[in-house]
């Protein structure tokens, strides 16, 4: 439908220009759009940041006069494109002034700041470890000990060349290799959860060769039990990182190269998560998380300050009904 509505608006041969040289980028499917919203007759349009249909809906609505609210996921770096939405919700006012910054909100937008919806279940989900969960799902780990999870991510963002670099097979291994050497240097389980976009085969045989006593695969169990049956997070930037907070779970942040950026999840910039700079690190980045119970303790109670600690969904849905009340 996208490549349709690139075709009705510049013609055949423009779209198919247009397609090969920006691939998806191309795509602002507005006649579609426009299409949706007269049939439907929406009294408002409600959508998240994403690029292309979502911001096709926004500025549709707004031709037609119809209300319409984003909703920021995370932090607003390395966002593609402006907000063009009358009303915008964020995680944190330092996502305002980094819009604002970046000239990505017109200066008439409404913010926020409410969290996010899709972060909701994690508040539901705080309390203390659960070794009994963890006996259960992972009945062949020592029942005793602390336990460290991996939250992989596809790849990270490269400072220089501002694009996602995707990290190889070999890459990813090496990452485990790293990660349980400085999970056993510190008498540690090791669970290891892939992104849902990765291919898990790369990880069994990984663990099929090493056969590691202290590592097991945790791809395949509900998120927020897992969390709560950890101590520490390590990852470069998946959002499991916000979660893990909002559960009051440390978390590290691994920065392997200095060319790889992390500030798209600026966690430990904020100072609520460690930075491990580099391989080397991580074994004492690791074992003063899990022992300075202190420091760790201090980082989740700043956490508490910058990341909202009440559901973002009924918050949202509350702003949504006070408004359409107003203009019925």
């Amino acid at each position: 439908m996208s490549y349709w509505d690139l075709v009705e608006r510049y013609g055949e041969q423009e779209a198919a220009r247009r397609f090969a040289m920006h691939g998806r980028r191309a795509f602002l499917p507005l006649s579609f759009m426009g299409r949706v919203l007269r049939i439907l007759k929406p009294a408002m349009v409600v959508t998240t940041n994403a690029p292309r249909s979502e911001r096709a809906a926004i500025i549709v609505a707004k031709q037609h006069g119809i209300p319409t609210l984003s909703m920021v996921d995370l932090f607003g770096i390395h966002q593609p494109v402006r907000l063009d939405a009358d009303v915008v919700t964020v995680l944190s006012q330092w996502v305002i002034d980094n819009l604002r910054r970046e000239r990505l909100v017109g200066p008439d937008v409404e913010f926020m700041v409410t969290g996010n919806p899709a972060f909701d279940q994690a508040l539901d989900a705080c309390g203390p470890p659960d070794p009994t969960w963890r006996k259960q799902h992972f009945p062949s780990l020592a029942a005793d000990g602390r336990v460290v999870l991996w939250a992989d991510t596809t790849g990270y963002w490269l400072k220089r060349r501002r694009v996602i670099h995707r990290r190889s097979s070999d890459q990813i291994t090496d990452d485990l290799e790293l990660l349980s050497g400085a999970a056993k240097a510190n008498d540690a389980i090791l669970l290891i959860r892939p992104h849902p976009s990765q291919s898990v085969e790369v990880y069994r045989a990984w663990l099929a060769k090493t056969q590691y006593p202290h590592v097991a695969l945790a791809g395949d169990v509900p998120l927020h039990p897992l969390l709560r049956s950890v101590d520490a997070v390590v990852t470069y930037d998946s959002t499991v990182g916000i979660e893990a907070l909002l559960m009051r779970r440390s978390v590290i942040q691994l920065q392997k190269k200095p060319r790889c950026d992390i500030r798209a999840m600026p966690l430990a910039e904020w100072g609520i998560a460690r930075l491990a700079d580099g391989p080397a690190a991580l074994p004492r980045i690791l074992q003063e998380t899990l022992l300075d119970e202190h420091t760790s303790s201090r980082m989740l109670d700043l956490a508490r300050t910058l990341l909202p600690q009440d559901k973002a969904a009924p918050v949202i849905a509350s702003y949504i009904h006070r408004l359409l009340l107003g203009r019925s």
